[in-house]
C-alpha cells in the first residue's frame, strides 16, 4: 500500500512515449533470466516468457495470456511465513473494470488485499 498512489499514477500516465518507471519513481532494473524491466523497489519478482497467447473472444478483444515463470527473486523477509506476504505490506491485485453480471455494464477498476484472519 506505501507504493500504491506511484503505482496508479504509472496507470494514468502510460502513453507509447510516457516511461512508467520515472512516473512512479521507481528504480529500473534489468532482469536475470528474460530481456525485461523490473522494479527494484518489488519485494516479490516473477521472471516469466510467453507461453500462449489466447483470443477469448474470436474478434480480437480480449487475450489470455499464459506465461511459464522462469526465475522468482523475493525478499528474505517475505519469504518466510504469511504475515508479512499477505499484510499491509504484502501483495496487491488489480480488479480492472469487473463487469455487473447482471448488465453486462463495467464497473469502477479497484485495487484488492488480503486479510489474513488465524481461525485455528
Amino acid at each position: 500500500m506505501s507504493c500504491y498512489d506511484r503505482l496508479s499514477a504509472t496507470i494514468e500516465q502510460n502513453g507509447p512515449e510516457e516511461d512508467e518507471f520515472a512516473v512512479g519513481g521507481f528504480s529500473l532494473e534489468e532482469g536475470k533470466a528474460v530481456h525485461a524491466p523490473r522494479i527494484g523497489e518489488s519485494f516479490l519478482t516473477m521472471e516469466c516468457t510467453l507461453r500462449e497467447l489466447r483470443d477469448l473472444t474470436g474478434q480480437g478483444q480480449t487475450a489470455m495470456v499464459i506465461g511459464q515463470v522462469v526465475r522468482v527473486a523475493v525478499e528474505e523477509s517475505y519469504a518466510r511465513g504469511l504475515d508479512k506476504r499477505y499484510g499491509p505490506e504484502g501483495f496487491m491485485m488489480l480488479l480492472p473494470a469487473p463487469q455487473n453480471l447482471l448488465t453486462g455494464e463495467p464497473s469502477p477498476s479497484g485495487v484488492a488485499t488480503l486479510r489474513l484472519e488465524r481461525l485455528d
